[in-house]
């Protein structure tokens, strides 16, 4: 006989599915502005034989593409252990559907990093 699960217990873990999903979406997101900025916007951000037209562009560009990176690793790395803990605590609920969900977003992430 498995234990009883609190009603909060179950809440938390509900959330914590639901911040998985959304940030292996913000990470996509992340993935396709810097596809659309590059091949649409060449002259904003950092790329092959970029010369801005002055040192507030440069400024400008070197800051947007750092902070999406930056956000870009922190949906990597949370991500990834995120989904190991709801793994971890998903054995007392006996119900992993809602982990390999989970799964299947992060894994859709780093399928996109590995193409982009």
């Amino acid at each position: 006989m498995q234990p009883e699960v609190p009603k909060s217990a179950m809440q938390s873990q509900s959330k914590l599915h639901i911040q998985i999903r959304s940030l292996a979406v913000a990470g996509i997101a992340v993935l396709a502005l810097h596809y659309v900025q590059r091949k649409y916007l060449p002259g904003l951000l950092p790329v092959t034989g970029w010369h801005p037209n002055s040192q507030f562009r440069k400024w400008l560009g070197i800051s947007i593409d750092a902070l999406g990176l930056f956000v870009l690793l922190g949906t990597l790395f949370m991500s990834a252990i995120w989904t190991y803990v709801a793994f971890v605590n998903s054995r007392a609920e006996n119900n992993q559907l809602d982990c390999w969900i989970d799964l299947f977003f992060v894994v859709a992430l780093y399928l996109a990093l590995a193409l982009s």
